[in-house]
């Protein structure tokens, strides 16, 4: 059985899959009954545009949406944050949570209780209702993975 070319957003060749796997392919994902299920996705992030965080209050912050709605995901988005030296995200609250994972680099985690220095390789919860903020204060980038729930 053949796949069905389509288009991603990344502008890449996507394939169904029983073709060869490729960065940047959409996946049908095929149930154990035989029957085609929901899309998958791979993507090579650096192949997602990174947009400037519009927020007055935010400097030197990228961001990558890697997995959306725009993608299927029905629950969850997945976010690639990239805060240059010295740049730092709005010091803000909402009522949902944050997962996220430290890819690269050393900053610190602002809170209502302070600062807490962060890492490459940390994994972090924030509550939904917490005031906080990323801050790079060092001279490489720092770049983290931030999941959160899609608002419905």
């Amino acid at each position: 059985m053949q796949g069905r070319p389509t288009s991603s957003e990344t502008g890449e060749q996507e394939t169904q899959l029983n073709r060869p796997q490729r960065p940047g392919m959409r996946l049908g994902l095929l149930c154990r009954d035989g029957s085609q299920g929901a899309d998958m996705k791979i993507t090579d992030y650096r192949k997602v545009e990174a947009k400037k965080v519009d927020d007055p209050a935010a400097q030197g912050v990228t961001i990558r949406w890697l997995v959306s709605q725009k993608d299927g995901a029905p629950n969850f988005a997945m976010r690639l944050f990239e805060v240059a030296p010295g740049g730092h995200t709005p010091y803000h609250d909402h009522p949902f949570e944050h997962e996220v994972l430290i890819l690269k680099g050393k900053g610190n985690l602002v809170g209502e209780d302070g600062a807490h220095p962060i890492g490459e390789g940390d994994a972090l919860f924030v509550p939904g209702g917490e005031k906080h903020q990323f801050k790079n204060a060092l001279k490489d980038t720092l770049v983290f993975l931030c999941m959160v729930p899609i608002e419905k």
